[in-house]
């Protein structure tokens, strides 16, 4: 097996391993490396690779294929992470501040940088993310717009709004892939509802309220306050779907029954952009009551498993107290709760939980990276908190409790684990709020800076 080779600006990750695909992944060694091979012959790999991949997925992961068995490696191009947008550095009372040296967000600006323009519209009514190389429909209430007649759902405001059931929308998207909604499908049919990760990529964590960004992006009829259903169904609570709300920027569950979403269709796009969107882990569907069901012809994640592959093995164990993604090409802290294993006395409010504000979390990432705290710092200084972008990317859409993929050999990750990000609310007057994800089941909220305590899983760039 090979080591981790990386380069900022090239993005490869090259492990002696095969890519999961739909018909699940095959079983490798994820023992340590045996022998290196030269970076030279990796980019030369690597830019073969690219030139072979998938023109309709983008999944130059699959055109990467190799058998583990082979003493020729196959590089796997990781799926670098994009930057979360974020601008500005606020205080835990919400006060702007000068970003420089806080760790924040926006003083690390971790990830590749967004084209410009990101979004490009074209005469048929969709518009190209040139970020994630998604293709949307350009109007992001379709329903509402056409064919309003076929929202039955009345909710508080008025049937024909567009807001219905998560089924009616997965019925919605599968009328326009077969010409019954003609108007909602630009002249093509291969439209689908999209996945929670694919939801997530449209949020700009600079924006007060990315719907109004969007739709000064050249989209149509694009709702804040109410959440767009996505085609996942939450593993922690099968009754209800996975959605995102883009005001803020929320990402939670709906009652498939009793809650109304919205519908945004979306499709692959001809190539990957820079930052492609990677695979939920979804791999089952169920229904409306929570039931397992067969997925052929449901239109679920579970059913299409679109996005980049995960390579296999996902995670590589480095022996030295850190665990490489090499889906993301971050390296983590294999801890995922050192303050309370090696610094319990830091955790000031008694608990010795390992959770603690978030400027006190922040301050212990700079103690890593200043020798304060050597033990959790497993010999590396350029440490940082992860922004939520990077958060969001360890979930595991298949589980719960914690969401992470089974394969992760991370240590002291609680179930019902809260975790902070680097990220604040831009609104100022929610700036005294920052971003956090639960990692029971992989839910995206704010909370209060100053008087709220989560845990820190501090994140490093793969060398």
């Amino acid at each position: 097996m090979y080591p981790i080779l990386a380069r900022a600006g090239l993005s490869l990750i090259c492990l002696c391993c095969a890519c999961s695909d739909g018909g699940g992944a095959r079983s490798v060694d994820a023992g340590l490396p045996d022998r290196a091979l030269p970076v030279a012959d990796a980019m030369a790999d690597a830019s073969r690779a690219e030139r072979g991949a998938d023109a309709t997925t983008g999944d130059a992961g699959e055109a990467a294929r190799g058998d583990a068995s082979s003493p020729d490696a196959k590089v796997v191009l990781s799926t670098r992470l994009a930057q979360t947008g974020q601008r500005g550095c606020y205080s835990a009372l919400g006060a702007a501040l000068d970003c420089d040296g806080t760790g924040q967000d926006a003083d690390e600006r971790a990830g590749l940088a967004w084209p410009s323009p990101r979004f490009v519209a074209a005469a048929d009514g969709t518009i190209s993310d040139a970020l994630t190389g998604l293709v949307w429909l350009a109007d992001a209430n379709c329903m509402a717009t056409h064919y309003a007649a076929v929202d039955t759902d009345a909710t508080a405001s008025v049937a024909g709004d567009g807001r219905v059931t998560w089924q009616h929308a997965l019925n919605f998207a599968r009328g326009v892939r077969e010409g019954t909604f003609p108007l909602c499908a630009a002249g093509t049919s291969d439209w689908r509802l999209p996945n929670l990760k694919e939801l997530q990529s449209l949020l700009d964590a600079g924006q007060p309220d990315t719907s109004t960004w969007l739709g000064a992006n050249g989209f149509l009829n694009v709702v804040g306050i109410t959440p767009y259903w996505s085609s996942n169904t939450m593993a922690s609570q099968l009754k209800k779907a996975w959605t995102a709300e883009l005001v803020g920027g929320s990402v939670g569950g709906f009652d498939k029954t009793g809650d109304h979403g919205l519908v945004w269709l979306v499709r692959t796009g001809a190539s990957a952009g820079p930052a492609p969107v990677a695979r939920t882990g979804a791999a089952l569907c169920y229904d409306e009551a929570g039931s397992a069901v067969d997925c052929d012809a449901t239109g679920q994640d579970g059913e299409r498993r679109v996005g980049r592959s995960w390579p296999v093995p996902r995670f590589l164990d480095r022996g030295d107290g850190t665990v490489s993604d090499a889906l993301t090409a971050l390296t983590w802290l294999q801890d995922a709760n050192c303050i309370a294993t090696r610094y319990p006395g830091f955790d000031s409010d008694g608990t010795a939980d390992g959770q603690v504000g978030w400027e006190r979390g922040l301050n212990f990432v700079r103690g890593l990276n200043d020798g304060t705290y050597p033990d959790c710092a497993a010999g590396h200084s350029d440490w940082r908190l992860p922004n939520r972008t990077e958060l969001q990317s360890l979930v595991d859409l298949s589980r719960a409790q914690p969401a992470l993929p089974a394969d992760a050999p991370f240590l002291n990750v609680s179930a019902t684990g809260y975790f902070w990000s680097s990220t604040s609310d831009p609104l100022l007057a929610r700036a005294d709020y920052a971003w956090g994800v639960y990692l029971f089941s992989g839910f995206t909220t704010r909370y209060l800076k100053g008087s709220e305590a989560r845990r820190v899983w501090p994140v490093r760039d793969t060398p």
